[in-house]
This record gives C-alpha cells, structure tokens and sequence, in this order.
C-alpha cells in the first residue's frame, strides 16, 4: 500500500461512519417531517424537528451488521478505486457517486423509500462534473441523454403496467435514481444496471418467497439492487 492510498482509505471509512448515520437519520427526519405535515392540515402546531446524535448512535449499534456491511462497502470502494496510488480527479468523482449509491441502498433497505433529497442533487452534480474536463467522463451531451433517456425508458412501461393491472410497478424514487445513474455512466449502461438489478432482484426476491412461504407479496425493493450494479459497472469502467 502507497502513503497516496492511505488517505483515500481513511476516507473510505469516514464516509461509511457518515453513512452509516445518514441511513439511520433519513428515515427519521422523513417521518417527523410527514407527521408534522399532518399536523398542520389538522391546525395542529408541529413540534420542532430534532433527532439526537446520541440516538443515531444508538440505532447504529442496534443495527451492528448493516453499519459493518455500509462501512466495509465504503472501504472497499475507496481501496479498489484509490489503488495504487489514489484515484485522479474522475476516480474521485465516481468514488463520492459510489458512496452516495451505497447511502442510497441503505435508506431504501431501512425505509422503503429514494428520497429526492438525494437522488436529485446527485443527477445535478452528475450533469456538472460533465463541464470541467478533469472530472469529465462520458461528456455533458451524453449526460443530459442518459438522465432523460433512463427515465422515461423505464417509467413508459411501468405507467403502462400501471395502467393495464391498476398496480404500481414501482415507486418514482427508482425512476429518479435510474436517471442519476444515467447522468453519471450514460444510457447504455443505465440500462444494463436496470436489466441486471432487475434480474438479480427479482431472482433474490423470488428465492425469499419461496422460502417464507409469502407467495403473494410482490412488493420489495428495488433501488439496492440498482446501487449494487451501478457500483458493479463503477469497478468495472
């Protein structure tokens, strides 16, 4: 391991302890924010919104595994991005879209739920990092196209499902996290995380029926499973 590694590696585990609190804080915040609008429908005055560090703290031993598993991810990352001796202005850019990925899966495994606050940002940065040549990727023509593209690509046929069945496909958290991932990798890779993340997903999601016997839920998640193979593809470029 070079000195120049060693900071990205010391990155890689600051950014997964932030993680790690972000997936418990999210959720939190999201929920008193939704009841605090019920409470201003029905005239109510809303409380002040307050999640103590403390209490994020303890949520995050409480859920021991998954903060090993987000911080180890977020190592990793760094570490296979960052090898030999740091990654270039690009590498870093795509190291920070991966770490947002992770934070990404995690809210969703946690909550059911691709908060705008985030997936929105990350398209947006994903288009700017297109100007400036160091960070420069696949070029802000190809960006603009992957993020519009991926999009409506992937939200025609649900609405059509959802329209022929009367039943949601899937939430528009995942319609928004398919165009962020367009914006950073471009269409055709876009839509190979969609079509892997669908057939692992669904794979993983039929074998966990199976297994429970809940033959008729057909719900899950899907937007870990877009993270995961938007990272394969980031290791893969």
């Amino acid at each position: 391991m070079t000195a120049a590694l060693l900071p990205w590696l010391l990155s890689g585990l600051l950014a997964g302890g932030m993680l790690v609190l972000l997936a418990e804080w999210l959720p939190l915040r999201i929920e008193a924010e939704d009841e605090q609008w019920r409470a201003e429908l029905l005239g109510q005055p809303g409380d002040a919104i307050a999640i103590p560090f403390a209490q994020l703290v303890q949520l995050a031993r409480q859920h021991q595994m998954a903060s090993l598993a987000i911080i180890t991810a977020s190592l990793s990352l760094a570490g296979w991005l960052g090898w030999p001796a740091g990654p270039d202005p690009r590498g870093a850019a795509l190291l920070l879209f991966g770490w947002a990925l992770i934070g990404l899966a995690a809210v969703d495994l946690r909550a059911r739920l691709l908060p705008d606050a985030l997936t929105q940002p990350l398209l947006w940065l994903g288009l700017l990092l297109q100007l400036p040549e160091a960070t420069r990727g696949i070029g802000l023509e190809a960006a603009l196209i992957g993020a519009a593209a991926s999009y409506l690509l992937l939200r025609l046929p649900c609405e059509l499902y959802a329209l022929l069945t009367g039943r949601e496909a899937m939430g528009g958290g995942d319609y928004k996290m398919t165009a962020m991932i367009g914006a950073w990798l471009g269409l055709g890779s876009a839509m190979e995380v969609v079509l892997l993340a669908a057939l692992v997903g669904s794979g993983w999601h039929v074998v966990r029926l199976w297994g429970t016997g809940q033959m008729r839920d057909h719900q899950f998640s899907f937007g870990p499973f877009l993270a995961l193979m938007a990272l394969f593809r980031i290791i893969t470029l």
